[in-house]
């Protein structure tokens, strides 16, 4: 409880000097972009820390030990696990066509060598790790 509640200061302190720094520092420079990013962020993160800290000094610390059992059942729950490594499997193999998409459409379009071949790497990187995990978990099991 006290890690989540130093958490949600730092977030709320973060955002007082995000928004601060929208506020008082990119109008003078001109950079409208960077203002509107840090109010924008800034006024998010604040709202965010301090509702979670309102959130947590109005429940009691049996309720909130009771919320904590049934979040930690909630998260290691078979059946929740089960959908999370499908939605993750499902995820990857999506996005292995993307990214080979994303390499083909930047060789015809003639972007840099460098450019395409660190796209590519991705690619490569990508079987490389699908490789060894999926060595240590047959391993594993």
């Amino acid at each position: 409880m006290k890690n989540r509640k130093t958490a949600y200061i730092v977030q709320a302190a973060v955002g007082a000097v995000l928004f601060a720094a929208g506020l008082f520092v990119f109008p003078k420079d001109g950079a409208w972009a960077q203002f509107g990013a840090c109010i924008g962020f800034g006024a998010a993160f604040l709202a965010v820390g301090l509702s979670n800290m309102v959130y947590l000094a109005k429940l009691s610390p049996e309720e909130q030990e009771k919320i904590n059992d049934q979040k930690q059942i909630e998260v290691n729950d078979e059946r929740n696990v089960r959908i999370r490594e499908k939605a993750g499997h499902m995820v990857a193999k999506v996005m292995t066509y993307v990214l080979c998409v994303f390499v083909l459409i930047l060789a015809l379009m003639g972007a840099a060598q460098a450019v395409v071949l660190l796209a590519a790497g991705l690619l490569a990187v990508h079987l490389v790790l699908w490789i060894v995990f999926s060595n240590y978990y047959y391993k594993k099991f």
